[in-house]
């Protein structure tokens, strides 16, 4: 990826898990919201490409020159990011993102009180380690 792509990416990817962790949206609706985004970001490259086109065109530029020019607009990073295919289309595909670019490691159940049952198990923890220094501090 470029430059450009790889905080872009990490920002549109942190942006869904917020909305999914912080503001409690269902998966479905964050890929429902970037769906949405994407198809407003390719109505703005089509304008944009509509309008520099015609510019060019309105300057005496080459069709050659004109069309390297236009390239450098169907490629920008969001409308690659956001594309049919591309990193974060889909709901498995943002998690492992997260998984990769954060380390994640899914919650462990821990059991509450006197009672081991298994239905009675409760995800509070998302690793071994912090499960070990929470009971620590409460072990005092």
């Amino acid at each position: 990826m470029d430059n450009i792509e790889t905080p872009m990416l990490n920002h549109l990817a942190f942006y869904c898990l917020k909305l999914e962790a912080k503001c409690l949206v269902p998966a479905s609706t964050v890929q429902h919201i970037l769906d949405e985004i994407a198809d407003l970001q390719k109505l703005n490259a089509e304008f944009t490409l509509y309008s520099l086109s015609q510019k060019l065109k309105s300057v005496g530029i080459s069709t050659e020159i004109a069309q390297s020019l236009l390239c450098c607009v169907e490629i920008e990073p969001l409308r690659m990011l956001l594309k049919t295919n591309g990193i974060l289309h889909s709901d498995p595909l943002h998690k492992t993102f997260h998984r990769n670019a954060l380390n994640f490691v899914l919650p462990i159940a821990i059991s509450i009180g006197n009672n081991t049952d298994e239905g009675t198990k409760i995800s509070l923890c998302s690793n071994k380690r912090q499960f070990a220094s929470t009971v620590s501090r409460f072990s005092h």
